[in-house]
C-alpha cells in the first residue's frame, strides 16, 4: 500500500476518534474542557480561550464572559477588545484567521447557531498544518451541533441562563472539587445565593405577562453584567434566580450581592421600580445540594416576610429551623 494512502487512512482514523471523543461528553462544561485540551495538544498552539457573547434583547449592548477553567480560577481577561474586533469580521460564524500586530489567532465562531453566542480564540505561534486546519473546521461543526443540543437541555429558553438542573450539577461538581482540600482552612470559598424578584406576580397582574417576560430578560441581563465570569448564573423558577460565587471570602461574597441589589433597585425597568431579595449561604462540601438550596431559600423567605429588598446570610450552624417553620413551600417538621 502506498505511503500516502497509509497516511490518509491514519488521518481519517484520527478524525473519527476525535469526533467520537467529542460526542461522548454529556455536558457543555465537559465538552468545552475537552476541546480546549485538544487544541493545546496541537503543535504551535500557545493559548486557548472560550467566550460567551451575550446581547440584550432591547438594546445593542454586548457582554463578554470568558469560560472559566476551574471554580478557583482568578478572574482575568485581556482579550475583550480582540473579541469585539473578531466578531465584526465574522458575521456568519465558522473558522477564520485573525492577525494582530504581534499575534496570530484562529477564530472558531459558533455565530448565530446558539445563544449566547460561543467563540473560541486559539493563539498560534507557528503555521498550523493543512491537516490540522481541516480537523479544526470539522471540530467547529461538531462543537456547534453539540453546544446547541446541550443548551436545549441545560439553559432556560427565555433568559438563556443555566437552568435548575444545571445548577444542581454545578453544585455537585463544586462540592467534589472542594472535598478533601482542608476546606475549613481555606480563606476563599464558594457561596450560593438565591435571588428573587420581589412581588413579581404584581408585575404580571398589573402589566401583563409580556411585560413580566421583559422584566425577567432585563433582570437576567443585570445578573450577567454584575458578576464575574467565574461566577455561575441560573434561572431556576418563575421569579427565582441563583448565583454561585466562587473563590472569595465572606466579605467579598456579600459585596457583589449588595451591589446587585442596589443596581436592580435603581434600574428603570419597563414596568417601573423592581427590587430583589437575596439569601445566601456557604457551599460546604459535607452538605447536600438540596440542603444548600433549602438554606438559601429559607433566608430568602425570611427576608421577604420582613420587608424584602435585602441581602442576608444563612449561617447553617446558627440559623437552625424551628419545628413547623417553612422554607418557601417546604414544610419542616
Amino acid at each position: 500500500m502506498p505511503q500516502q494512502e497509509i497516511s490518509q487512512q491514519g488521518e481519517v482514523l484520527h478524525a473519527f476518534e476525535l469526533s467520537a471523543m467529542l460526542l461522548s461528553h454529556e455536558t457543555y462544561q465537559s465538552l468545552t474542557h475537552a476541546i480546549i485540551h485538544y487544541f493545546y495538544s496541537i503543535e504551535g498552539v500557545d493559548d486557548v480561550i472560550v467566550y460567551e457573547l451575550i446581547t440584550h434583547e432591547t438594546n445593542e449592548e454586548m457582554l463578554i464572559r470568558r469560560f472559566p477553567l476551574s471554580p478557583d480560577e482568578l478572574p482575568q481577561d485581556s482579550h475583550a477588545k480582540l473579541i469585539r474586533r473578531c466578531i465584526e469580521k465574522s458575521p456568519e460564524g465558522g473558522v477564520s484567521m485573525v492577525r494582530t500586530q504581534s499575534d496570530e489567532w484562529i477564530l472558531l465562531d459558533v455565530g448565530k447557531r446558539v445563544r449566547p453566542r460561543r467563540v473560541i480564540l486559539v493563539k498560534v505561534s507557528s503555521t498550523i498544518s493543512t491537516t490540522n486546519m481541516d480537523l479544526i473546521e470539522g471540530l467547529d461543526r461538531i462543537y456547534s451541533t453539540q453546544v446547541a443540543q446541550f443548551d436545549h437541555r441545560e439553559r432556560d429558553p427565555h433568559t438563556y441562563l443555566l437552568n435548575r438542573k444545571s445548577m444542581e450539577v454545578a453544585l455537585n461538581d463544586i462540592i467534589s472539587f472542594n472535598r478533601g482540600k482542608k476546606f475549613h482552612e481555606q480563606t476563599k470559598r464558594t457561596w450560593l445565593a438565591v435571588v428573587n424578584v420581589d412581588e413579581f406576580n404584581k408585575v404580571n397582574e398589573e402589566f401583563g405577562y409580556l411585560y413580566g417576560d421583559k422584566v425577567l430578560l432585563q433582570f437576567a441581563h443585570l445578573l450577567n453584567k454584575s458578576f464575574r465570569y467565574t461566577d455561575y448564573l441560573f434561572r431556576y423558577g418563575a421569579d427565582g434566580f441563583a448565583v454561585i460565587i466562587n473563590s472569595c471570602s465572606a466579605t467579598d461574597a456579600q459585596i457583589p450581592l449588595e451591589n446587585f441589589r442596589k443596581t436592580v433597585e435603581a434600574y428603570p425597568f419597563s414596568s417601573g421600580s423592581i427590587t430583589a431579595s437575596i439569601g445566601y449561604t456557604l457551599v460546604d462540601p459535607i452538605v447536600s445540594t438540596n440542603l444548600l438550596l433549602e438554606f438559601a431559600e429559607r433566608k430568602n423567605h425570611v427576608i421577604k416576610s420582613k420587608g424584602k429588598n435585602k441581602v442576608s446570610y444563612f449561617n447553617s450552624i446558627k440559623d437552625v429551623p424551628s419545628r413547623g417553620s417553612s422554607v418557601g413551600h417546604i414544610e419542616l417538621s
